[in-house]
């Protein structure tokens, strides 16, 4: 009887393991939740930042060797993506979209890929705010990608 005990905490416990590992994970590695002060209206910056390059969102800009982020001109895309936007230039978020998308780091084989875990990500649509360079165009962006003014 006391085996049984032994196991019902083993487990219960593995449980709230569980739980703990996977709230640590969305919050600090996943999307988790977005910064409060980054909303439609606010000017913000792109950054290659850890989980951005993780997931394949960074580049280089094949005509100036410039890093730029990855994005989706008309839609959401984390593949195959048809719209480049240059790294540390102000930019305005114009609309957001949350979505669930399957995520699995960049490179993954075809296996982990179909393996891969699906997570809900924040969106942002991204245009020019005015200033220089006029000549960008908007695109969707992951939000990890995406830097408040104010947290620079």
């Amino acid at each position: 009887m006391a085996r049984i005990g032994r196991w019902i905490l083993m487990i219960l416990g593995g449980i709230v393991i569980a739980v703990v590992v996977y709230f640590i994970y969305q919050n600090f590695f996943g999307g988790g939740n977005p910064d409060p002060l980054v909303d439609v209206g606010a000017v913000v910056t792109l950054e290659c930042s850890t989980d951005c390059a993780n997931y394949g969102q960074c580049g280089t800009n094949l005509s100036d060797d410039l890093p730029v982020i990855l994005a989706g001109e008309n839609e959401i895309m984390l593949e195959k993506q048809n719209l480049t936007l240059p790294v540390a230039v102000d930019m305005k978020i114009t609309a957001k979209n949350t979505a669930t998308v399957k995520v699995y780091p960049w490179g993954a084989s075809q296996e982990t890929k179909d393996a891969g875990e699906e997570m809900e990500v924040q969106f942002w649509k991204l245009g020019p705010d005015g200033s220089p360079p006029e000549n960008l165009q908007e695109g969707w962006v992951a939000n990890w990608c995406v830097k408040s003014k104010t947290n620079e």
